[in-house]
């Protein structure tokens, strides 16, 4: 794992500064993960990631989902 984390801090991110939402090292590690996890379409992967930023919102503000 500390391979795959040294890679990608020396990856260079060339996109515009002002278009970048999201750090590439984030992108990649979603992608790499979700992979791993059996998903193959991008229209999964989408879900897995909003999910993934939902629950990352919801722990930011101490909130439970009720069930």
């Amino acid at each position: 794992m500390n391979e795959i984390l040294n890679f990608l801090i020396t990856v260079k991110d060339d996109r515009e500064p002002w278009k970048v939402k999201h750090l590439l090292s984030d992108i990649v590690l979603l992608v790499f993960f979700a992979r791993l996890s059996g998903v193959e379409y991008w229209d999964d992967l989408s879900c897995v990631c909003r999910d993934i930023f939902l629950f990352r919102r919801i722990g930011k503000t101490n909130r439970t989902i009720d069930s």
